[in-house]
């Protein structure tokens, strides 16, 4: 029994500070925030191609192409949310992410023939709801998932020689967190972005694992 009291007594404080944050929090139910995410799916599957020798290889008229200069934007993501309680937002994002190189074309004296540059780039749009499971004054703590649709486009072509494709896009974030006593605060969380259209064509796998951002509540 005397233990149980203790224990209660240490979480008393707590509960308070929690339910002072929530009382805060009620204040200013409209979030904006802007978020930046790392890239390192894009740069597993799109880089450069290993250089070759072309010399003499094949006829005169032998053309050989390779992907150089890759590069890959961060993703770049806007938020809004709208706390409906203490626990639940509801809301959407916005995210955009572009990855680009250069073809290369030689001829079978390693001449340089054409660079021409290349690219495609994922718009996804996707309603979003949070879930806060702790507060305090300056940290909470949440998860969250969205699922919307992803709008593919660019230089690339599918089957059908399209340019653009729209599928089905996922984000989950498994842990966040956000640091930040008033309107203004930082914010970072772990999860991952995907997209596709169908099995046999992805869009995105696991993208933005890490995500940082800033933002304002009013």
């Amino acid at each position: 029994m005397k233990k149980l009291l203790v224990v209660l007594t240490c979480l008393l404080p707590l509960v308070g500070l929690m339910a002072e944050s929530v009382e805060k929090r009620s204040e200013r139910p409209h979030e904006c925030r802007f978020m930046v995410g790392d890239c390192l799916s894009e740069s597993l599957f799109w880089y450069d191609d290993t250089p070759a020798d072309y010399r003499n290889v094949g006829t005169a008229s032998s053309r050989f192409t390779e992907r150089q200069k890759t590069f890959w934007t961060p993703h770049l993501a806007v938020e809004y949310l709208y706390r409906l309680n203490s626990w639940c937002s509801l809301g959407g994002q916005v995210d955009f992410q572009y990855t680009g190189w250069q073809n290369v074309v030689y001829n079978n004296q390693n001449a340089i023939l054409d660079r021409s540059p290349q690219g495609f780039y994922n718009l996804s749009l996707m309603p979003t709801a949070r879930f806060t499971y702790y507060h305090s004054p300056s940290v909470d703590i949440y998860s969250s998932i969205s699922l919307g649709m992803d709008i593919n486009g660019g230089s690339e072509v599918d089957m059908k020689g399209h340019h653009t494709a729209v599928g089905v896009a996922l984000e989950m974030a498994v842990l966040g967190f956000t640091f930040g006593k008033e309107r203004w605060y930082g914010c970072v969380e772990g999860g991952g972005l995907s997209a596709m259209k169908n099995k046999g064509t992805l869009f995105m796998a696991m993208s933005r694992i890490l995500t940082i951002g800033v933002g304002y509540r009013f």
